[in-house]
């Protein structure tokens, strides 16, 4: 048998060029880890699941496979895990290969639990949020039986993450009427129409940071990021486009907000995206508890994307309480020369262990 290595498992997966939708060669890499280390190994697709452990009360263990694509300002090779110091480079190092490989060897590492079984899975396309429904974790759920806790691997810094807020993505279309430039009153001005109604969201952003703040997972936000309109310097613009980003809370839900921005705007209002719902774990939930135990002096934060911590609770057998927890710092994901701290990957990888071994030790009592 040969056991797993964080660090020399994370160099390996570095080198595993695994974009979205085409995660195969990382798959491979953490699937031949496992086997050598004496796992039976399951594969859907390029997903990879490995269980220890045969009782009921189960612990899931997952972190994404998948990368973003390099951008041109790497100045280092992005697929080849290059150390300087206590610094590993490489594309995915912090988001979250670290995640995969701590988990793993901790996988490795801790003793079958008594009680239940540890479930250890690293998915494909988080980053593109799945296919669909017919890859990443949403294949892989149903899969794997009933779960009652969840360690979702993200770059969180070493904090515990018990919740994340919820996406809206909404494309506002103003409609005006073109004209030449030069005698403005005979068209209707697109850009200006758009213009009055990202005056009126703001008075919603107003609403939303003083009413929207949620305990556990932080404030509600809208924020338009994104604006097309105007086919020529001397044309009055026919149409305009403005792509809104918006953060919903337990408190400001998606439907909520989606209600608001219909009553505020002149727009036509499309609604892109409203799946990924805000979801947050009590604080009496068993993994938070042991996460806290494990962790005493590890502060307690929301986390500030998305990712697959909300198909927990869209899981089959229902909602499963869940944290984020990695070594790897959020503000190194998706930035050329992404780098992680090889000390914290191996920080990590224990505090994985701790946080299993007290799960267990709260037994199913807990739930």
């Amino acid at each position: 048998m040969q056991k797993i290595d964080e660090v020399d498992l994370l160099s390996q997966l570095i080198e595993a060029k695994s974009p979205s939708a085409a995660e195969g060669p990382a798959a491979d890499v953490l699937e031949a880890a496992l086997s050598k280390a004496g796992y039976k190994v399951q594969r859907y697709q390029d997903n990879i699941v490995c269980i220890k452990g045969d009782g009921e009360f189960s612990l899931l263990l997952n972190s994404h496979l998948d990368t973003v694509p390099a951008t041109k300002k790497w100045t280092r090779d992005p697929w080849k895990a290059e150390v300087v110091d206590d610094l590993m480079y490489g594309l995915g190092s912090t988001d979250a290969k670290s995640c995969i490989a701590g988990m793993a060897a901790a996988f490795d590492r801790i003793d079958p639990p008594k009680n239940g079984r540890i479930v250890l899975t690293a998915t494909t396309e988080e980053e593109t949020g799945g296919t669909n429904g017919v890859n990443g974790i949403q294949v892989v759920l149903p899969e794997v039986g009933k779960v009652h806790g969840g360690i979702v691997g993200e770059p969180t810094n070493m904090t515990i993450c018990n919740g994340q807020r919820g996406l809206v993505r909404i494309f506002l279309y103003s409609e005006g009427k073109a004209g030449h430039a030069s005698r403005p009153w005979e068209g209707v001005n697109a850009i200006t129409l758009a213009a009055h109604d990202i005056v009126a969201l703001e008075k919603l952003l107003e609403e939303t940071m003083r009413d929207g703040h949620d305990p556990l997972i932080g404030k509600t936000t809208v924020i338009p990021t994104l604006i097309n309109g105007g086919t020529a310097r001397n044309v009055i613009p026919n149409a305009c486009e403005i792509c809104l980003d918006i953060r919903t809370t337990r408190v400001y839900d998606n439907e909520r907000i989606i209600a608001r921005v219909k009553e505020l705007v002149q727009s036509r209002v499309d609604v892109r995206s409203k799946r990924f719902i805000p979801v947050a774990a009590p604080d009496d939930s068993i993994i938070v508890k042991a996460a806290r135990a494990a962790l005493p002096e590890t502060a307690v934060a929301p986390f500030g994307g998305v990712s697959d911590l909300f198909f927990l609770s869209k899981a089959p057998d229902g909602p499963v309480p869940g944290i984020l927890f990695g070594p790897g710092n959020g503000q190194q994901s998706h930035k050329a020369d992404e780098f992680v701290s090889i000390q914290r990957v191996r920080e990590g990888r224990v505090a994985y262990q701790n946080i299993i071994e007290h799960f267990f030790q709260e037994g199913p009592s807990g739930c």
